[in-house]
């Protein structure tokens, strides 16, 4: 009686020349099949000869004075990043977008959550995932994008807190994070982004104070920061923010007084927006 023969009989390593002429996505799906099966097409080596097989890395990589970004339209493996697994992930990070400076992606529809491969594109200078879908938190490894000047997730419906690894971002200048759900404090470590010149966390769910570092800032425009449940006082550190223009923090439970003669300190400060707080000296 001749022995029949299945996937699970064969070596591993023709399991994985067979999927392999499956692009990553479609191979993915036959993880279900069995252990054996997902043992296969999980192997870290499989996935980097699957990826470098489909995925052309010069696909939508422009070049312009020696600048690369993503712009437009998303790949279909674009989209799949921010689902795939988390190896899946890291994989195609490195050998798509490790020296991609720029990726523009506003208003394209993207589900799931940001990466932590995001960590890889130590190269990126804007990052720009405005009005998408994306769920979860801002990973801790955003902290290894150290050449970041721009970070923009606002309306999205982020979670969790603002990591304090924003701290070693010491080139931005735009930190939009506004209309999400974010929780928890304003790390004290956003002191440590002297470069920032527009932060905007409004309609979150923020708590806490705002943290006295704010006021090493001295290169920050607008502070944005209304409909949080943001509490204490107005620090007196506000004062050293002397290119502010624009300030609002409408919406929240500050209390105590409003520091006026700090205020008026800042010559360029056009726009105080303090409303629905329980200040005591309205």
């Amino acid at each position: 009686m001749k022995q029949r023969t299945t996937l699970t009989n064969l070596p591993s390593e023709l399991v994985q020349s067979i999927f392999n002429n499956l692009d990553p996505t479609q191979a993915l799906k036959f993880r279900r099949l069995c252990k054996y099966i997902h043992r296969c097409v999980s192997d870290p080596f499989f996935i980097w000869t699957n990826m470098i097989r489909f995925v052309d890395v010069t696909e939508i990589m422009h070049q312009s004075k020696n600048r690369l970004w993503l712009n437009g339209t998303l790949s279909p493996y674009n989209i799949n990043w921010f689902q795939w697994p988390e190896t899946h992930q890291c994989i195609y990070a490195y050998t798509r977008f490790r020296n991609v400076q720029r990726i523009l992606w506003s208003g394209c529809g993207i589900l799931g959550s940001i990466p932590s491969a995001i960590g890889f594109l130590d190269q990126l200078q804007w990052l720009d995932l405005e009005n998408n879908g994306l769920e979860g938190p801002i990973p801790r490894e955003i902290g290894c994008l150290v050449n970041l000047v721009e970070f923009t997730v606002s309306r999205n419906r982020l979670t969790g807190s603002i990591p304090n690894e924003i701290g070693y971002l010491v080139k931005l200048k735009v930190l939009s994070v506004h209309h999400n759900e974010l929780s928890g404090g304003i790390p004290d470590e956003i002191g440590l982004c002297v470069e920032l010149e527009y932060l905007a966390a409004g309609f979150n769910a923020l708590t806490g104070s705002i943290p006295a570092t704010i006021g090493h800032l001295q290169k920050l425009q607008v502070l944005a920061l209304e409909n949080n449940q943001l509490n204490g006082s107005i620090p007196r550190e506000i004062s050293n923010l002397v290119s502010l223009c624009y300030l609002t923090l409408e919406m929240n439970c500050f209390v105590g007084t409003i520091p006026r003669q700090e205020l008026d300190s800042l010559k360029r400060l056009r726009v105080v927006l303090l409303d629905g707080n329980q200040f005591s000296n309205v």
